[in-house]
This record gives C-alpha cells, structure tokens and sequence, in this order.
C-alpha cells in the first residue's frame, strides 16, 4: 500500500468474522480466530499507517466494532470480546493521539444488512443497510480537522435484533 499509494490519510479497519456458540461450547481455536480477525488485525495494520499519520501530524483512523462492543449477548463470547477490544484499542489510540492532528473514531454498528445474514431467518429491511452505515463514516470524515467524533452508535430502527 505505502509503495503504491505514498501515503494514507483514512484508515477504516473494517475486518471481522462471527461464529456464535454458547460459551462453554467455544473452541479455542474458534475463539483465537474471531479474536485474530476482529482485533489483532486492527491493531496490526493501525501500527503499519500510525507513523506515516504522526509525521504528517494528520489523518483519520476509523475502528468497525459492533453494538456487541458495548454490551454482552448470549451465544457471543469471542464475538463481543474482541468488539469490545476493538473499542478499547479505539480509545486508548485517541488518548494517545489527542493534538497530534489526527482523528480517531470507533462505529458501534448494530444489525446491518450483508450476504452473511442470508440464511439467518432474518429479513433485510429489519436491518440498517450497509450504505446508512458508510454514509456514517463519510460524514464524520468530512467534519472540520477541528473536530473529533470520538464514537457512534447506530442502530436498526426497530431496534436490536
């Protein structure tokens, strides 16, 4: 990427993959693997870009959690681990980046439509859709350099799954 491009302004650590199963029935591996998907990959390629944005003295870091970032459901231990990880890293970047020029926002999306609901047994226009919660990132993204929005949460109209 840096080859190819120099440099990079906007960040969105968008990756991530869900299993569910009880807790006592979760596998390590299971759980290694939501946990590497969700969160290390986060980490991993913020480290890569984070220096570039701290010499420019400017840039936009943007972290995909999850409304399971902010509150446990059942069936969803490694899921809402890493979220809430996900979030925690979000933070703890802002903290560490406040007045450096750069912006640090983490999204709290709830349902939203994608191919890896189909089967599930919910409808589609029960979710939000996955263009509402781009839009969300655009906007925030095109705010003043003088503001920050440290967090969002978006929900499905009719509320949580």
């Amino acid at each position: 990427v840096h080859r190819r491009f120099r440099r990079v302004d906007v960040l969105v650590n968008n990756a991530g993959v869900f299993a569910g199963a009880p807790f006592a029935e979760l596998s390590v591996t299971d759980f290694d693997r939501i946990v590497a998907a969700n969160l290390r990959s986060a980490f991993l390629v913020t480290r890569a870009f984070l220096p570039g944005m701290r010499r420019r003295g400017r840039g936009d870091v943007f972290f995909m959690s999850s409304i399971a970032g902010l509150g446990a459901y059942p069936n969803g231990a490694a899921y809402c681990a890493a979220k809430a990880g996900v979030t925690a890293l979000a933070r703890v970047l802002r903290a560490e980046t406040k007045g450096s020029g750069l912006r640090v926002c983490c999204v709290h999306p709830g349902a939203t439509w994608s191919p890896s609901w189909e089967g599930s047994g919910f409808a589609p226009g029960r979710m939000m859709p996955a263009a509402d919660v781009a839009r969300a990132f655009l906007d925030v993204w095109r705010m003043s350099p003088r503001t920050v929005v440290e967090e969002i949460t978006l929900r499905p109209a009719a509320g949580d799954l």
